[in-house]
């Protein structure tokens, strides 16, 4: 390979061309110097754009167990720069505004119309401003509408009269909806279960200004090929983040009163589900050791049924960590947790029969498992 000899410029000449270039911009004015410019906000595309952008998408439809009226949830086209500006964690495959202690993208919903379906009579909620709705759901009788309502700096439990349309508060801005829906109606109408905040949790973790050591990770063999996600558990801090907000404490509000009670003790409750007769409680619970591997719903869990003064009256399963789930798969063990509608107290669930892995050949994917109250002898 032969060099091509470049000229050296002499000293002089550099100093003369830059010289040059510095006049050159400062002739052009700020916007070639580098300086800052006057704020002009952002521009608006033509009318017929914004039209087709901002055009409300169809509501969404919540029907009443009695059949009787519908929700329709209204929610705007776009989400507005203040909403998707809002500050977020990312922790366990969540995304977290830690402000109100909820998902960083609230449900967006900013109308909700009651319609009875017997005369076409309306009743219409919107939001308060700069508030958005979510989480809704009928009471067992169909009489009432529970929801949320996210402020800047939290999350309430608000009910509406189906039959007058009028809504009200029945928490203040205490609702910790980290794991997502927060709340549960208990019984026909009358008392809400929710996961609130943990009382006197003080302030978050300050992250450490040096680390204490390196940050470990460690595998107990053997292949696990695992999807890659977004968000996860990177450190030490992150792992007390995640316990700082995901913790919360499950608790009734009476309706009529407004009387809160706390059941049991704080916890990392993913999960607080009630039977439907209210007599007991399905609680998943989260427990470490925690992975940065995959995500919060993957982490260990204790899945317990316990009555209404939060004692467990029956341990259904504890579950290891699911990181070694074959892609497609399921993890093996129990999954699936829900109550049976139609029995007061009856919990269902679902295990693999074929280990988990979708290529294994077997007669049977799943088996179906029941077990009643009082939960004594073997699910069925």
């Amino acid at each position: 390979m032969h060099r091509i000899p470049m000229p050296r410029l002499p000293f002089r000449a550099v100093r003369r061309a830059a010289a040059t270039a510095l006049l050159a911009a400062l002739a052009l004015g700020p916007a070639a110097s580098g300086l800052a410019q006057e704020a002009t906000g952002y521009l608006t595309p033509p009318a017929e754009i914004v039209d087709i952008l901002d055009a409300p998408p169809t509501p969404q439809i919540l029907v009443s167990p009695s059949r009787d009226t519908v929700a329709l949830l209204a929610r705007p086209a776009m989400p507005s720069i203040a909403e998707v500006s809002r500050p977020m964690l990312r922790l366990g495959g969540f995304r977290l505004n830690p402000r109100t202690n909820g998902p960083h993208r609230s449900g967006g919903v900013n109308r909700v119309t009651v319609k009875h379906l017997d005369d076409g009579a309306e009743h219409v909620f919107d939001a308060p401003r700069e508030t958005s709705l979510g989480d809704f759901e009928y009471s067992p009788d169909g009489s009432q509408l529970l929801f949320t309502l996210t402020r800047y700096n939290g999350i309430e439990a608000w009910v509406m009269d189906v039959a007058t349309g009028q809504p009200r508060p029945v928490s203040d801005a205490s609702i910790n909806a980290a794991w997502g829906n927060p709340c549960d109606w208990l019984d026909e109408g009358s008392t809400v279960l929710c996961r609130f905040k943990a009382s006197a949790r003080g302030a978050p973790p300050s992250p450490p200004e040096a680390p204490a050591g390196p940050n470990i990770q460690e595998h107990q063999g053997g292949a696990a090929p695992i999807r890659t996600f977004q968000d996860l558990l990177q450190n030490a801090h992150d792992e007390a983040l995640f316990e700082y907000y995901f913790t919360s404490q499950v608790g009734t509000v009476d309706l009529a009163t407004g009387r809160r009670t706390a059941i049991g003790r704080p916890g990392l409750y993913e999960r607080v589900s009630a039977s439907p007769n209210g007599e007991h409680l399905l609680t998943v619970e989260v427990e470490r050791p925690y992975s940065w591997l995959v995500r919060a719903g993957s982490f260990p869990k204790d899945v317990t049924v316990r009555n209404r003064s939060g004692e467990i009256v029956a341990s259904i399963a504890r579950l290891p960590l699911a990181d070694a789930v074959p892609i497609g798969g399921v993890p093996t063990g129990p999954r699936r947790f829900t109550w049976d509608p139609t029995r007061p107290a009856t919990l269902v669930w679902v295990e693999a029969e074929d280990g988990g892995d979708p290529r294994a050949e077997v007669p049977h994917r799943d088996r179906v498992l029941a077990h009643a109250a009082p939960f004594d002898g073997e699910p069925a």
